[in-house]
């Protein structure tokens, strides 16, 4: 009779103990040993190998015995180490703050998550191709992400290794076979795409702002003028502000989410903007403006706290009064689709809201349907 590996933990210093088992004689991490899912997927694992007579079986029906490299040797290194030596790099080059609590930086943080409970004890010498792709389908087991986030977080995992090559930890080589994984498609072995992000109705807002403390609302007008992102607006301060008179006044952002890219990122105020601004430039003095309700603006995750506490207030205000529950970022897709509508122009929206190319706006303008009617209805009249 077959008999089933033993879950077994391993203790990280200064983080949560790790799940592991070794199955023929490969070594897979489960996850968190606070985690009640690093527990269920050991069980579904367990079960499906056992079924096999001790071979693991995709759910396509194909035996494939191993699915990940053989453990590595202690001279090795191994693909853990090198989540670890990578993990220090980006913390000393982003900050930690960065690496938990940015959008960027909180998909590198579970991307090598990943990378390390699936692969983390195979030789990093013979990790290619088919042990990238072995981690990507334990990840479509798990059926917790969507995918444009799978494929986002096997990005990273490539950073990893590109990082790896240049620091002269693994061959070249190696890093080249494992960029060679295409992405996943729509539909590709039954990963699946989350909704859209929907606009959120102007009424819809009107009608919760005046509920919220001055702080979100005042935040979210300018959003509503400016079609910024939250972080953007919470990291304004007085000094940013150029106030021209009898005109639109601007700020020149320093710090936003592509400012690593050498992109320059501008805002800029209307009379419904300025209003707002008037009175918080009086209190602020040049420094923050929002700093009543996020302390430190250079903090990530002092942002991400606050943006949190806005997204709840929103919530139960929503829920309170009978209005269908929006989110802050709605606000920003609807100003998107509003500039991309009224100047049918993309690409002025893609300069408001601040997108490098028109390929990211176009999930921002939700009205293709009608878009394309005008477009018909033009051609037919021409």
């Amino acid at each position: 009779m077959t008999k089933t590996p033993k879950m077994r933990s391993k203790k990280r210093k200064g983080r949560p103990d790790e799940l592991y088992s070794s199955f023929n004689g490969v070594t897979i991490f489960w996850g968190r040993a606070d985690d009640p899912r690093s527990r269920s997927e050991y069980h579904d694992y367990a079960k499906r190998w056992l079924d096999g007579g001790g071979v693991f079986i995709d759910p396509d029906g194909t035996a494939t015995g191993l699915t990940l490299n053989p453990v590595a040797e202690p001279e090795q290194l191994t693909v853990a180490k090198l989540v670890e030596l990578y993990r220090i790099h980006v913390k000393k080059k982003r900050g930690e703050a960065w690496l938990v609590c940015s959008g960027h930086g909180s998909r590198t943080y579970y991307a090598l998550e990943d990378l390390e409970r699936y692969a983390g004890a195979a030789a990093v010498d013979a990790f290619g191709p088919l042990e990238l792709k072995a981690v990507r389908h334990a990840m479509l087991e798990r059926n917790t992400c969507c995918r444009n986030e799978i494929n986002a977080r096997i990005s990273r995992m490539k950073s990893a290794f590109r990082w790896g090559a240049e620091e002269k930890h693994l061959p070249a080589s190696i890093w080249h076979e494992v960029a060679s994984v295409k992405s996943l498609e729509a539909g590709e072995f039954g990963a699946h795409d989350n909704d859209p992000v929907q606009n959120v109705p102007v009424a819809d807002v009107d009608a919760i702002v005046p509920l919220l403390s001055e702080d979100f609302a005042d935040l979210i007008r300018i959003m509503q003028a400016t079609g910024a992102r939250p972080r953007e607006v919470l990291r304004l301060r007085g000094a940013d502000v150029v106030k021209v008179k009898g005109d639109l006044w601007h700020a020149r952002l320093h710090a936003h989410k592509m400012a690593h890219k050498g992109k320059v990122r501008v805002l800029v105020f209307d009379d419904d903007a300025q209003t707002v601004l008037r009175r918080r430039l009086l209190r602020a003095r040049g420094g923050a403006l929002f700093d009543s309700c996020c302390i430190d603006i250079d903090d990530p995750r002092e942002l991400r706290a606050t943006i949190e506490v806005m997204r709840r207030a929103i919530k139960q205000a929503c829920k309170d009064n009978g209005v269908k529950t929006w989110k802050p970022y709605q606000v920003r897709h609807s100003v998107g689709t509003s500039i991309a509508t009224k100047l049918g122009s993309l690409a002025d929206a893609e300069l408001v809201i601040g997108h490098s190319t028109g390929k990211v706006t176009e999930r921002y303008v939700h009205n293709l349907v009608e878009r394309t009617k005008d477009v018909v209805r033009r051609w037919r009249a021409a």
